[in-house]
């Protein structure tokens, strides 16, 4: 890169970060999911461009197996980009059966679900989860998804179902610390 590439790049991210700002504004509002998914993938964009502009690099991280179940399929494929981005490998199913089914065949290093899934809800999967590892022993990270705000979340699910928590509407950055939040939890 010469340097007034380099130089365009810095110029640049001023305006990239008030425009990540004013997706979060619109994140933050009632919209139709098309809106909102849309408006994700902007700001996923938005981030690896500012990312960019900044000169990073991404950090030296362990790989995870990541289970991924997602009934909505654009929300689904923007976070397995961005984890298999991160450097991650991710299983991806869009129904609680299947994620069963796959849950006996593999072990996975962090669950992500959906609470809302066809055929076995999220929830009911965090308990199978929880059920069997009070049997077999061992305990498998798991982060709630959902569009539920944070705030209208009971109590006492966090903790006894999941390790952590992030609502759709939060940005891909927000995912990541959710994540790396979670697997400090078993350091």
């Amino acid at each position: 890169m010469n340097y007034t590439e380099n130089k365009r790049e810095e110029d640049d991210l001023p305006l990239l970060l008030e425009a990540r700002e004013r997706l979060v504004l619109v994140l933050e509002k009632p919209a139709p999911p098309p809106r909102r998914a849309l408006v994700t993938v902007a700001l996923t964009a938005l981030e690896e461009a500012i990312a960019e502009a900044r000169g990073s690099k991404p950090q030296e991280q362990k790989q995870l197996f990541i289970l991924h179940a997602n009934h909505h399929a654009i929300t689904s494929a923007i976070v397995e980009k961005m984890l298999v981005k991160r450097g991650h490998k991710v299983v991806s199913t869009n129904d609680g059966n299947e994620a069963v089914r796959l849950l006996t065949k593999q072990h996975f290093d962090v669950f992500m679900v959906n609470i809302r899934l066809p055929n076995i809800d999220g929830v009911e999967l965090m308990r199978l989860i929880r059920m069997r590892e009070e049997l077999w022993g061992g305990r498998m990270k798991i982060v709630a998804m959902s569009s539920i705000p944070r705030s209208q979340m009971t109590d006492d699910t966090e903790g006894q179902w999941f390790d952590g928590y992030i609502s759709n509407t939060e940005t891909p950055t927000s995912l990541a610390a959710v994540i790396e939040e979670v697997l400090e939890l078993s350091s």
